[in-house]
Order: structure tokens, then sequence, then C-alpha cells
């Protein structure tokens, strides 16, 4: 693989560690990525005001182009599910869990009615696809919900109780449509159904 100096930090680094440059001998700039990123940061916090100015005015004359860009990468295999996978991640991180807290609570507070209302349709519709069930089935469903909350209680992990055809998409809240999920799980598949 090889290695190279840095001729900024002096460092001898390994050759992943620099960007390619056609132009010169060996194909790799002089400086590694870690000199670049401080030079890069220390130009932008110079430079902040004029940059996010040339930024704004370039986006606008470029909306189009960004627009048609947004839209291939979007449309891109796997680009959903990668981000979601992202955003899990860093809502389950410390500092994503007390953005969310906050922001949740502010959000809440400034939408109560929509929040009351979303929840009064949802048990509508819950209750509208919930066929008469024999004291069987509808004990499995409690059990189903007792072994999540057991499980939340004594794993690292929470627990979910999830409709495999989502409520929203016309599914039956029955046992045979209920499975337990890890909550991160149930977070990346939303309302999505497959089956």
């Amino acid at each position: 693989m090889g290695s190279k100096r840095c001729t900024k930090c002096r460092e001898i680094r390994p050759r992943s560690q620099f960007f390619q440059r056609k132009e010169a001998k060996d194909g790799l700039k002089s400086n590694c990525k870690p000199c670049v990123a401080a030079r890069q940061k220390i130009h932008y916090q110079a430079n902040k005001v004029d940059i996010i100015e040339k930024t704004a005015i370039w986006r606008l004359a470029n909306l189009e182009k960004m627009r048609l860009a947004d839209k291939v990468r979007h449309s891109s295999p796997g680009y959903k599910q990668k981000k979601q996978i992202a955003g899990v991640k860093w809502r389950s991180s410390a500092k994503g869990k007390a953005y969310m807290k906050q922001y949740s609570a502010e959000h809440f507070q400034d939408n109560k009615e929509k929040y009351y209302s979303k929840a009064k349709q949802y048990q509508v519709q819950k209750l509208t696809n919930t066929p008469q069930v024999d004291p069987l089935e509808r004990s499995m469903i409690e059990g189903l919900y007792f072994i999540s909350q057991v499980l939340s209680n004594s794993c690292s992990d929470n627990f979910h109780v999830d409709h495999i055809q989502p409520i929203s998409k016309g599914g039956p809240h029955t046992f045979d449509n209920l499975q337990i999920l890890t909550a991160r799980e149930n977070l990346v598949k939303g309302a999505n159904y497959y089956g």
C-alpha cells in the first residue's frame, strides 16, 4: 500500500490519508487529509459570511440543476434506507436523544391540537380495523404486548409490537398481523409493508 510524508505536518502517513491529484508524480496531493481539513476549517471561519452569501447566490442561480441532482441521488438504490438508518443511529446517540427530547417537547407544546387529533384518528382507524375477536385471541394479543414489555425491561433495547401490514395501509389489529421488533427496526420499517 505504501506511505508518504505530508509536507505540512511532516508526518509519514499511509497513501489512503492523501487526496488524489492527477498532475502529481505519485498521483496524490502533498498535504494529508487532516491538514487539508484543518486548513479548510480555518479558511471557512475567516470567510464564513462571504462563503454563505456566495453559496446562497449559486443555489438560487442553479435551482434546476440542484433539483435534478437531488432527484438522481434520491432515486439511487438503497438511498432512503441508508438515510433512515443514519437518522436512527443519530437519534439513539446521547446528543441526538437530548436534542430530540427538547425538540419533541417544544413541538408538542406548539401543536397540541394536531397531536390530539392525529391520536384520535389513529384510535378510530385501529377500532375500525379490529374485527370482533374471541377472548382467546384477545388474550394472545395482550400476551404479545406483555412479552414486548418484559423484553424491554430485561434487555438494553426497547421492543415494540408492530403491525406487519400497517393500520394506515388497511392492516387489521389481529394476532396474525402483529410481530415484536426492536424499536430501531420498527422506526426504520415505519409504515412500509413488505408482504
